[in-house]
């Protein structure tokens, strides 16, 4: 009867992606291939903070190390997930841009308040830049350096090539994803609050 986080059950570390998460509108029904997370406790801003980290590009990569056909429960409760205050810092951007870019119609609009972000659709480069910022936020939870966020993207898909241009940008075109995921990191470096 919720929003609730969703993901895909059939996964390859050779995929695009390996974790496939989605925050699932209310009233929408589900697969055995499509395991939910219920909420006994907690907040619609605990839901985005998780929606964020199991939808960012550090935690895939950490993924494709153990996934191999499946990801479980067994397996999705081996993710190490940062515990952060989501009231500033940190914590919130993730809530922040999870949340805005989970809430892409009026179906989510009594969560996305609840969070205190706009509801409906985004345009493509706005979509673009707060996937790069999230990546970079995610990144500087899990404590990485720049040179560890280089790696991942150096590293993520076995296809990758440096100046390949995909009409996806979002999967394909990882240099300029880099780069722009770099500019985010470099800022949250000098804004990030020594509490997260």
């Amino acid at each position: 009867m919720h929003p609730r986080i969703a993901f895909r059950d059939v996964a390859r570390s050779t995929d695009s992606r390996t974790v496939r998460v989605a925050l699932v509108p209310p009233r929408v029904f589900l697969n055995h291939l499509a395991p939910f997370l219920l909420w006994p406790c907690g907040t619609a801003c605990d839901e985005a903070y998780l929606l964020g980290i199991l939808a960012s590009l550090p935690l895939d990569w950490l993924a494709r190390t153990t996934v191999e056909t499946h990801v479980t429960f067994h397996v999705l409760t081996g993710f190490p997930i940062p515990r952060v205050g989501l009231e500033q810092g940190l914590g919130r951007r993730v809530v922040e841009l999870a949340g805005r870019l989970a809430a892409g119609d009026d179906r989510f609009r009594s969560w996305a308040e609840a969070l205190g972000v706009d509801c409906g659709p985004i345009d493509e480069n706005t979509s673009w830049e707060m996937i790069c910022e999230l990546d970079a936020v995610v990144a500087h939870l899990y404590g990485l350096e720049e040179e560890h966020l280089r790696h991942i993207f150096e590293t993520f898909h076995t296809g990758w090539e440096p100046g390949t241009v995909s009409k996806h940008r979002t999967l394909g075109d990882y240099t300029r994803r880099l780069e722009t995921t770099l500019e985010y990191f470099r800022q949250w470096q000098k804004d990030k609050s020594p509490t997260g």
